[in-house]
């Protein structure tokens, strides 16, 4: 085996283990990802949800204040989904003569796309809630 065969051998055992080292530290730290980011989204949501619920008082205060009717929504459903992509990349060159070179990349992505679907208060549950007695 010449200088040179041996040479190429070793960079691809070098690039084979590199790359297995990342897509293996890649894909475990993706999962710790998403469990951090479900924690963090769930008290996300609640704050988004108070809110919402806030300036729809609001906004219903106004409204009755001009005798406008009131229009109570109330969340329904919450869903989130998640994605989670990971690449990775590797290259050799052995130039004649030159020292070789290895390049080993990757990248990591994660999304979160939540959706909220409100409804409507009507009905007698609406007249109920809105003609209950406010305790101080």
């Amino acid at each position: 085996m010449d200088t040179r065969t041996h040479r190429t051998s070793a960079i691809l055992r070098t690039i084979t283990a590199g790359a297995l080292f990342a897509a293996t530290l890649a894909s475990s730290s993706g999962c710790q990802v998403a469990n951090q980011a479900l924690r963090a989204d769930f008290t996300d949501f609640n704050t988004i949800l108070q809110s919402n619920q806030t300036q729809q008082m609001l906004l219903n205060l106004v409204r009755m204040h001009y005798r406008e009717t009131p229009l109570f929504m109330q969340a329904g459903s919450l869903t989130a989904s998640y994605e989670s992509s990971i690449s990775a990349d590797s290259s050799a060159s052995i130039p004649a003569g030159d020292p070789s070179s290895i390049e080993i990349g990757g990248s990591y992505r994660f999304s979160s796309k939540p959706i909220i679907s409100y409804t409507p208060v009507e009905g007698t549950e609406n007249v109920q809630q809105f003609m209950a007695e406010i305790t101080p």
